[in-house]
């Protein structure tokens, strides 16, 4: 396998995506499931979150082959979904996964308003009650 090109600079034509895999899968698993349909150039397997992939093909024709073949079959013992990688599913979800900042500004300044109650206010004891006391 070749390393160099991050997986989003993959040829797009070649490049298969695999989903539903287990948390310990590895590449070496996944390129001795993929390697029976045409020559595995490189694997990239997600982390963080973990259960994706993608191979990357030398020749497109060995690409689709290998998503008529493989999809919804066992692989590192998990039944998993392949497909021809598109691209538009990362770009989605981080859109809708961004925050806008006036949003997370606005509870980070109350939860920072509730810390400096919290410390300034010391008529409260280590239970949680407010102690009977007049400082």
């Amino acid at each position: 396998m070749s390393g160099g090109k991050k997986h989003q600079d993959w040829d797009r034509e070649c490049k298969v995506y695999i989903g539903g895999l287990r948390n310990d899968a590895n590449k070496y698993d996944i390129e001795d499931a993929f390697s029976d349909y045409g020559k595995v150039l490189n694997v990239w397997i997600a982390q963080r979150p973990p259960g994706f992939g993608f191979i990357l093909f030398e020749d497109p024709r060995d690409a689709r082959d290998s998503v008529k073949k493989l999809d919804g079959t066992k692989i590192c013992g998990n039944r998993v979904k392949v497909e021809m990688a598109t691209g538009r599913q990362s770009r989605s979800r981080s859109r809708s996964r961004s925050r806008s900042p006036q949003r997370s500004r606005s509870w980070t300044s109350k939860h920072d308003r509730r810390s400096d109650r919290r410390i300034r206010d010391r008529s409260w004891d280590s239970s949680g009650r407010r102690s009977r006391e007049d400082s």
